[in-house]
């Protein structure tokens, strides 16, 4: 037990190895009351804390018999965010958190008061979800920021914040939220143990605890959901699902996450229905066609060229006179350069990375095809199944992994090694979840309920029940005359 002000300075101060540590405020406050503030000059407002804290420390109407911290913290600061402790281990997490730390001779209890400094991005659209109609406001790297976004979509008491600190140095604020009212309690507990068992040295960005939320590590699905809009994340809490908010990340994680959700955008919901159906449908043949074009363009080349129209094949078979490369390998070559000038593109700075896309794909393409290296079907399979893949952008690293597995099954064993390789995904698909909740619902197992907005959606007017494979406290969303 530390009693003296002395040693508690002296025993937070020996907590901060090296040069730079904190600032140490000695002051006497009416009634000859010794005390001190202990904060970093780069994290916390020193004008803050010199123009409020101090002032009105100084300028305190103290009695003798006052519970001085009590009467300090209710009727002398005025600062909104004030926490009393009293255990002399915490003050270190508050004075890294921005914090200035109060203590008073003689008081075994300290009092933080927040006088954050560091500055924060504003509230924008998100690069990554761009909408035509619909709210246009995304997350940034505050984690109260990011809450107040939910706030202000969904004004409850019912949403709740469970508040986890994560990693042994970072002392990353983890956020679960979820509507109490509607969220199962056993999948909520589920997922604050997972993130309460972590035990790591740092956490930098939500895909860190992304990792350790998956049921199956051993995969190239996801199985856990992410968003950097407000909106989407409250209907996902309006459906009974979690949100997990990390400090630092403009991504927000939703739990369970379901393969479906690939092929729906926010913006569905704000559009013409039978239009937006028509966009899903469209996703999901973009899905397909991205993973299994080059496959098929493959193995009707080398084993089932029957298959094609006469025309089509010799216009192909006179394409490729003079290329020395099997159609396998020229396909993976081709696929091969898109990737490696979509990676340079993405590294490269923002006003040249676009224009080098574009000019180095028609130079390289238009000079291969003429060097006679690669044959312009090739180049046109590999652009077609490449611009694809961008109409589920989340998806898009597993559909580039998947075309070149199913294209190189596809030059060895030709149909039957795409046959193989579907039943393969699709068995892998169904053996997943999400905590706890099947991957491929609401259609493997069969949820009739849930189809109202899956694949394809019936009209806001039509949707009276929460999805059935999500368990949840209350399924009633909008009640009706029937």
């Amino acid at each position: 037990m530390i009693d003296s002000l002395e040693s508690k300075v002296q025993y937070i101060n020996s907590a901060f190895d090296g040069s730079k540590r904190p600032i140490i405020k000695n002051i006497v406050i009416p009634q000859n009351i010794k005390a001190a503030i202990i904060f970093i000059d780069e994290l916390t407002d020193s004008n803050a804390i010199n123009r409020d804290l101090l002032k009105s420390l100084m300028q305190a109407d103290l009695k003798a018999n006052d519970d001085v911290i009590t009467h300090i913290e209710e009727e002398v600061v005025p600062f909104s965010e004030a926490e009393k402790f009293d255990d002399i281990n915490k003050a270190t997490g508050f004075i890294l958190d921005g914090a200035a730390v109060l203590i008073v001779e003689n008081c075994e209890e300290m009092i933080a008061f927040s006088a954050k400094k560091w500055s924060q991005r504003g509230i924008e659209e998100p690069p990554t979800s761009s909408v035509i109609r619909g709210p246009r406001e995304g997350f940034n790297e505050d984690i109260k920021t990011n809450i107040s976004l939910l706030r202000r979509k969904l004004k409850t008491p019912d949403l709740t914040l469970d508040m986890i600190n994560v990693g042994k140095y970072s002392a990353t604020k983890v956020a679960v939220v979820y509507i109490n009212s509607i969220a199962d309690k056993n999948m909520v507990k589920t997922i604050k143990e997972k993130i309460s068992g972590i035990n790591i040295d740092g956490i930098l960005d939500s895909a860190y605890i992304e990792s350790f939320l998956q049921d199956n590590r051993r995969t190239i699905f996801s199985q856990v959901g992410i968003t950097e809009k407000p909106d989407i994340a409250a209907g996902k809490l309006l459906e009974g699902r979690v949100c997990v908010v990390v400090d630092g990340c403009p991504s927000v994680l939703t739990l369970p996450f379901l393969f479906i959700e690939n092929f729906q955008d926010s913006g569905d919901y704000y559009g013409n229905t039978t239009r937006r159906n028509f966009l899903r449908a469209l996703r999901l043949l973009s899905f397909l066609f991205s993973v299994l074009l080059p496959g098929l363009y493959v193995s009707m080349l080398l084993f089932h060229y029957e298959m094609l129209p006469t025309d089509l094949l010799l216009t192909i078979v006179n394409s490729r006179d003079g290329i020395p490369m099997n159609p396998m390998l020229e396909l993976l070559v081709t696929m091969l350069l898109f990737e490696m000038l979509q990676e340079a593109s993405v590294r490269m700075p923002r006003h040249i990375g676009a224009a080098m896309s574009i000019v180095g794909a028609l130079i390289l393409g238009e000079t291969a095809v003429n060097a006679g290296a690669i044959s312009s079907p090739a180049v046109m399979v590999s652009a077609v199944s490449s611009i694809m893949i961008y109409n589920i952008p989340e998806e898009s690293d597993v559909i580039n992994l998947l075309r070149f597995v199913f294209t190189i099954l596809a030059g060895f064993i030709g149909f039957f090694g795409l046959l193989v390789g579907v039943i393969a995904v699709c068995l892998r698909l169904v053996s997943l979840t999400s905590v706890g909740i099947p991957y491929m619902a609401p259609y493997a197992p069969l949820y009739d309920n849930d189809k109202q907005d899956a694949l394809f959606m019936k009209p806001i007017t039509q949707r009276f029940l929460r999805p059935e494979s999500i368990p949840t406290k209350n399924r009633v969303r909008m009640r009706h005359s029937k």
